[in-house]
C-alpha cells in the first residue's frame, strides 16, 4: 500500500481511458493490491495475478474499508453493482504503476535512479554502484535480490521477495529517499518486473544493460517476449550505459537515439578495460575518453569484474572521474552469496553462489582455473521454470567437475528427481555423481568427502533463506549450512 497525497478519483484518471460508475469526487489517498491491506481512502486494484484474480477479492476489500475499485474485466465491470464507486481501465498493471506514481507526486522526478538490467551480474553491479557512491559520501538506496538497503544499513522491511518491488513499493521507496534527502536510488530490473510495468512512470536517469542469456524465457512465453522485456528499460531511460560485449546490449545501443555509455574488453568503447600482465593480481588498466587509470580489484573472477566496470561507468555517468573512482576500487566487497568463500580446518575451499543460469555456471566454474578431478559442485535447477535450461548446465556441470551432488533447488510442485534427471542427460558418460534430495546432506558429503586439494561449489540458491518444496517455505541457508558443517568438524577434530 502507498500513502500519497489526497487525490479525487475524478483527477486520477483524468488521463486514462476509462469506465467509471460512481461518485467521481470520491477523495482517494493510497492504492493496494492486496484486499486486507486496504483502508480509509484506498482504492483496492483487483489485478489478476499467476496465482490468485483479485477479483475473488473484493468483497473482503470492501469489508476492509476500499473506497473504490479498479479492474481491467470488462465484463466484471459491467456486471457489478457496488455501493462504492468501480472504474474500468485497460491495462490494470500499467494504471496501478501511474497510480502510485501520481499518488505520491511522482517522487523520482525529484532523486537521482539507476536502473539495471541483465539475465546476471544485476545484484554485483548494483551493489558495487551502491558501495562506490557511499565512499563518495553519497546517501544511496539500493533495492534488489538481497533487499533493501540505505546509506550501508541493510533494513528489514515488509516489501515483497522479489528481484525488482512491485510499483507501489517502488514508488513509496522513492518518496521516502526524497523525504529524507537522499541522493539516488540503485534498483535491480529484471525482465519480469519490467514486463509487468513495475518501473513504468518512474523517471530513470541511466539504464543500464550487462547482458542476455536465455534464461526466464518460458515465463515470458518466447526469447522475444524476453528481449522486449529487456527494451523497455531503454524505453524508460533517459541514457543508456551498455556492454559492448554482449550482441543484445551491443544492438541495444545502435537503435537507440538516446544517450549511450560503452563499455568493454575492446578499445572502440568509451570505457575500456585492459588487464595488465602481473602475476597474480587483479590489476586492470582502464581508459574513459582521456583519462586513464590503474585499477586494481580486490577478486578475481572475470564476470565479478565486468560488473564492477559497470559500476564505475555509472558513477562516471554520475560526474565521477576515473581517477576518484580508481582509488576506492580495492574497497569493494562482494554482495552475500555471490562467490562467498570458506576454508574448513583441513583446508578444503567452499564456495556459495546465487549462480542458477547456464551462463552465470560456466562463468562460475570457469573462474576457478582448476582440474576437473580435484572440483566438486552441489546444485539443481528451479521447478516449475525453465526446463529448457537444465540439459545445458548439467552440460556445463560436467565439463568443469569430477563429481556432481545433485539435489533440491526450490522444487516446488514439480519432482526434484525428475528436474535431477533432465540435468544429468548432459553428463558426459563417465561422470562421477549421485542424487541426494536433502540439500544439507548432499552438502555435507561433498564436504566431508574432500580433502584440501578439492574446492566444493554450492550453486543455486547463494543468499536466499528459505527453500520451496510443494507449497511449503521452509526456512533455509546454504551459509548457514556451509558454517555449521565447518564448526561441527572443528569441533570433531577437537576432541580426537
Amino acid at each position: 500500500m502507498v500513502r500519497g497525497h489526497y487525490l479525487q478519483l475524478c483527477e486520477l484518471v483524468k488521463d486514462w481511458p476509462c469506465l467509471i460508475k460512481g461518485n467521481i469526487r470520491t477523495e482517494v489517498l493510497s492504492i493496494s493490491e492486496n484486499s486486507k491491506v486496504v483502508g480509509e481512502q484506498i482504492i483496492f486494484c483487483a489485478k489478476q495475478g499467476q496465482q490468485y484474480n483479485g477479483m475473488q477479492f473484493v468483497s473482503e476489500a470492501i469489508s476492509n474499508g476500499a473506497v473504490c475499485i479498479v479492474v481491467d474485466n470488462e465484463q466484471f465491470y459491467e456486471s457489478f453493482q457496488l455501493e462504492i464507486p468501480i472504474v474500468w481501465v485497460p491495462n490494470l498493471r500499467r494504471f496501478i504503476a501511474y497510480a502510485a506514481a501520481a499518488l505520491n507526486q511522482f517522487p523520482t522526478e525529484a532523486i537521482q535512479v539507476v536502473a539495471v538490467t541483465g539475465t546476471n551480474g544485476k545484484t554485483s553491479t548494483t551493489s558495487f554502484v551502491y558501495q562506490l557512491l557511499s565512499h563518495l559520501q553519497k546517501k544511496v538506496v539500493l533495492v534488489g535480490t538481497n533487499g533493501l538497503f540505505y546509506n550501508g544499513a541493510p533494513l528489514n522491511t515488509k516489501y515483497s521477495n522479489l528481484t525488482t518491488i512491485s510499483a507501489i513499493e517502488f514508488q513509496s521507496l522513492a518518496k521516502e529517499a526524497v523525504k529524507n534527502q537522499y541522493d539516488a536510488v540503485i534498483i535491480e530490473a529484471s525482465s519480469q518486473g519490467l514486463a509487468e510495468h513495475r518501473l513504468d512512470y518512474s523517471t530513470i536517469d541511466i539504464g543500464v544493460f550487462l547482458n542476455l542469456s536465455e534464461d526466464h524465457i518460458e515465463w515470458h512465453g518466447s526469447k522475444e517476449k524476453y528481449k522486449n522485456a529487456k527494451l523497455r528499460l531503454a524505453d524508460l531511460s533517459k541514457v543508456l550505459i551498455v556492454n559492448n560485449d554482449d550482441s543484445f546490449c551491443k544492438a541495444v545501443g545502435l537503435m537507440t537515439k538516446k544517450e549511450v555509455t560503452t563499455f568493454s574488453k575492446q578499445p572502440t568503447a568509451q570505457l575500456f578495460y585492459e588487464k595488465l600482465n602481473l602475476e597474480n593480481s587483479n590489476t586492470y588498466c582502464l581508459q574513459y575518453k582521456e583519462e586513464k587509470a590503474v585499477c586494481t580489484f580486490p577478486f578475481a573472477p572475470y564476470f565479478l569484474i565486468e560488473n564492477a566496470v559497470a559500476a564505475i561507468a555509472i558513477c562516471i555517468k554520475c560526474g565521477y572521474s576515473l581517477q576518484e573512482l580508481s582509488s576506492i576500487v580495492p574497497l569493494l566487497t562482494l554482495p552475500e552469496g555471490r562467490v562467498e568463500t570458506f576454508k574448513d580446518e583441513k583446508g578444503t575451499t567452499i564456495i556459495v553462489d546465487y549462480a542458477h543460469t547456464a551462463n552465470a555456471l560456466q562463468a562460475l566454474l570457469s573462474s576457478l582455473n582448476m582440474d576437473r578431478e580435484f572440483l566438486k559442485i552441489v546444485f539443481s535447477c528451479g521447478g516449475n521454470r525453465d526446463q529448457m535450461k537444465r540439459k545445458k548446465m548439467g552440460e556445463i556441470a560436467s565439463a568443469y567437475c569430477g563429481e556432481i551432488y545433485l539435489t533440491t533447488d526450490n522444487c516446488r510442485s514439480e519432482n526434484p528427481i525428475r528436474i535431477n534427471e533432465q540435468i544429468a542427460e548432459g553428463f558426459c558418460e563417465d561422470q562421477k555423481y549421485e542424487i541426494i534430495l536433502d540439500r544439507k546432506t548432499a552438502i555435507q558429503k561433498a564436504i566431508l568427502d574432500s580433502s584440501q586439494t578439492h574446492s566444493v561449489v554450492i550453486a543455486g540458491k547463494g543468499h536466499e533463506t528459505t527453500q520451496t518444496i510443494g507449497n511449503e517455505v521452509i526456512p533455509y541457508s546454504d551459509i548457514e549450512v556451509v558454517k555449521e558443517i565447518i564448526s561441527t568438524k572443528a569441533k570433531n577434530e577437537k576432541s580426537l
